[in-house]
């Protein structure tokens, strides 16, 4: 077993603070230059939104706790919260158990999801169905930059292809052949 100060868990983690960031978060009494993950884990009022409004930047707060995890159990991260944590990032599915209307109700675009590690096999595993990805409105180059492939074409008709991808079901398979660029 690793000692302490190799697990990431316990690994002393810590980030410099201004003057102004270290009374809102230690107080008059007890004021400190530097925020350690400890003191997140030990305080429910410092959460990733609090962190963030005293100015804290994604990334210097990736390098206190650079595990979106250990965010998720400790900072009261929440959905809205993703694309504020591209840095690290947080898969909404993975992470943070999102289902399908859920990520509907984000309106995320396309290239955000698949910065965010989400393909469209999960999307379907969470829900997908081809009229969610109609409303969707997603071309068909950014559904097969989430994973969609010429095999996800079974049981299409003419009729789906057109309204989720505006194309023929013929023109959608020769598009889903071509290499991607």
């Amino acid at each position: 077993m690793p000692s302490p100060e190799h697990r990431p868990e316990v690994r002393a983690m810590a980030i410099e603070l201004t003057p102004y960031q270290s009374i809102m978060i230690h107080g008059w009494s007890r004021p400190s230059s530097v925020l350690a993950w400890k003191h997140v884990v030990a305080s429910e009022a410092l959460t990733w939104q609090f962190l963030r409004s005293l100015g804290l930047s994604p990334e210097k707060l990736k390098t206190l706790q650079p595990s979106p995890e250990e965010w998720v159990r400790h900072g009261n991260v929440q959905l809205p919260m993703v694309t504020d944590m591209l840095c690290f990032p947080v898969h909404p599915i993975l992470h943070l158990r999102a289902d399908i209307s859920e990520l509907w109700q984000l309106k995320l675009p396309s290239h955000l999801l698949e910065a965010m590690g989400v393909t469209y096999a999960q999307l379907v595993d969470i829900g997908m169905t081809k009229q969610i990805m109609a409303r969707w409105s997603f071309s068909l180059h950014r559904w097969r930059s989430l994973g969609f492939t010429e095999d996800d074409l079974q049981g299409w008709s003419e009729r789906d292809c057109v309204q989720v991808f505006h194309l023929s079901l013929q023109q959608t398979q020769a598009e889903l052949r071509k290499p991607i660029k």
